[in-house]
């Protein structure tokens, strides 16, 4: 008999390929992403589809109720967005973490007492590298992602991490069609600059433009942390977190292990029109 998960974000990336990979191995699959339509093919295959928009209370609230019997909740939507701290909105910043960090804990909230019933109840939610880590032009998505792995560790420290068992999940470069539009939009978005952050950052936007451009060589695939966390779903006791991608395991271990200072000099020489 196949375990019943939903997870969140199965439109596309990570959460599609566990979605697609979690049916291909017989379980009971609920597929949510904010529009039925981006999903239907998903409930063609045997899933449950569910509209759910993870950056409204009323939604969660409306698409988890009557759900029963779950034995894990695989939490994957989030948005990855762009862009200096210093010209980036306080309002910007708001919807960033009304989505991905209050999107994460509304999941968490509503779940923890169905899995709670269940014998072995499992949270898996996507954070990235940029979770422990953060670098130039990421600040909103990194924070968010922060916000989320503090959340993680209380959670896990208040229950005991026993009656349902949390994991985060932390990619690096992950190969979806997220990260293909990045670089044609960070064309746009350097194209649009205002004058006066095009003068203070137009020559790093670009040295980040090209970073990302070559990004994709040796990445991660969606599929392969779809793997991933078939594995975490398996695991008798699994892990609080789980690195997944070269990139990753670098970077945390050298935020880990490095002086402030000593990885800003990194970053430094990444980005080359960093101001001295």
């Amino acid at each position: 008999m196949g375990q019943r998960i939903l997870v969140t974000g199965a439109a596309g990336g990570i959460g599609r390929a566990v979605a697609e990979r979690l049916l291909a191995r017989g379980d009971h699959v609920i597929a949510c992403a904010r529009k039925i339509d981006q999903i239907a093919d998903l409930g063609a295959a045997g899933a449950m589809v569910l509209a759910i928009d993870v950056a409204s209370d009323e939604s969660v609230r409306a698409g988890f109720a009557g759900l029963t019997n779950l034995d894990a909740v695989v939490h994957c939507a989030a948005q990855a967005p762009l862009g200096t701290v210093e010209f980036t909105s306080p309002a910007h910043f708001a919807e960033i973490f009304n989505i991905n960090t209050l999107g994460a804990l509304r999941i968490l909230q509503v779940s923890a007492p169905l899995l709670r019933q269940a014998t072995s109840g499992r949270i898996i939610v996507v954070s990235s590298l940029w979770g422990r880590v953060s670098g130039p032009f990421v600040s909103s998505y990194a924070a968010s992602k922060h916000a989320i792995e503090a959340i993680a560790d209380s959670f896990r420290r208040e229950t005991g991490n026993e009656q349902v068992r949390l994991s985060i999940i932390e990619p690096g470069v992950v190969l979806t069609k997220m990260f293909d539009q990045q670089v044609p939009e960070l064309d746009r978005q350097i194209a649009a600059l205002g004058v006066a952050e095009a003068q203070l950052y137009g020559e790093i936007y670009c040295d980040h433009r090209n970073i990302l451009a070559k990004a994709g060589k040796g990445a991660t695939t969606a599929k392969e942390c779809a793997r991933r966390i078939e594995l975490c779903l398996n695991a008798k006791r699994p892990k609080p977190r789980y690195v997944i991608g070269k990139d990753s395991k670098v970077m945390v271990v050298m935020g880990r292990l490095m002086s402030d200072r000593a990885l800003d000099w990194v970053f430094g020489r990444l980005y080359k029109s960093t101001p001295a």
